[in-house]
């Protein structure tokens, strides 16, 4: 079975600047550093990933952007600043997607296809962000954690690739990847998930989604392979933030010596492709589908297999 790879392009430093120190400063050379190194992981061994990449950093980098591009892969957009939509009105929300997308087609002359939310911010539960998404011109997303996690996830959302009929259109949703174990779902194959836990783990997962049937959709971040440390500090900070801030420095760098082997076994172990190029061999076998997702946030999913025409109905 071919997976799907995706990378979420963002500068770790700029980030971390905003987020945990309050100061805002320019997009660091660390993500070209680190995306390049990514690159070269992946050249002869993964023909087209799926990266999904900040407005922001093809604004100061836009040579990286033509660089991944050119190297045969996909490019689609992760928003303009980075910011969870949990945190931005319908229209702030419309307006960052929409410049994304113009800078990253501006920059290429290539339509953009597909989205995805700064930390997973969307579920089945905002059928509204869903509308913007399609309002916008995406014809896919890759936003939705099917898991109950404490910082993102829709639990009742399905673990298979779904269409979603919004108003603005059908929108196709590339779920992040969970196994299910003992009836409860866990995250696989991604990000910290596969930073922290040992690679078996990762790979015994994978191997179980595939026995299944089900696509794995994996996910990193180039600056989880860039061991270099960040070179901002908390001086000036009151105590408690600057502890907040430490404790996620150094949360965020655990695990990266040893990321790009993980990766390297990944993508010797298991066939990858971009989502574009899953979605035009895969059409014919989409899983669910969702039949409406209005403004009230209700909908219908059903589990259909290829060809039957049949299947259940989840109410969400």
């Amino acid at each position: 079975m071919i997976n799907i790879l995706t990378i979420d392009v963002e500068d770790y430093p700029a980030l971390y600047c905003r987020d945990m120190l309050g100061r805002e400063v320019p997009v660091s050379d660390r993500v070209v550093v680190a995306t390049r190194c990514l690159l070269d992981v992946l050249e002869g061994a993964v023909p087209s990933a799926t990266f999904f990449c900040l407005g922001s950093v093809a604004e100061a980098h836009p040579e990286l952007i033509r660089e991944i591009r050119r190297r045969g892969h996909e490019i689609a957009s992760h928003g303009m600043r980075h910011i969870p939509f949990r945190q931005l009105t319908r229209a702030e929300i419309r307006d960052d997607i929409s410049r994304a997308k113009a800078v990253l087609e501006d920059l290429l002359g290539e339509p953009i296809q597909g989205l995805r939310a700064p930390q997973f911010s969307v579920g089945l539960d905002r059928p509204e962000i869903l509308e913007c998404i399609r309002e916008a011109g995406y014809v896919y997303d890759s936003s939705i954690f099917p898991f109950a996690g404490w910082r993102y996830g829709s639990a009742e959302s399905p673990r298979r690739p779904y269409l979603i009929n919004t108003p603005s259109g059908p929108l196709v949703e590339y779920p992040l990847s969970t196994l299910s174990v003992f009836g409860r779902r866990l995250p696989v194959g991604g990000g910290g998930y596969l930073r922290h836990f040992p690679y078996c783990w990762n790979r015994w997962a994978i191997r179980k989604l595939n026995r299944e049937g089900t696509v794995a959709v994996v996910y990193v971040h180039p600056h989880e392979c860039d061991t270099v440390p960040c070179a901002y500090s908390g001086r000036g900070l009151a105590p408690a933030r600057r502890l907040r801030a430490a404790f996620y420095n150094a949360h965020q760098y655990h695990g990266r010596a040893g990321m790009v082997d993980k990766i390297r076994a990944l993508i010797g172990d298991f066939e990858f492709s971009s989502i574009a190029a899953h979605a035009e061999a895969q059409q014919q076998v989409l899983d669910y589908v969702t039949e409406a997702v209005s403004e009230s946030g209700t909908q219908q999913c059903a589990a259909v297999g290829p060809g039957t025409g049949k299947g259940h109905t989840h109410h969400g």
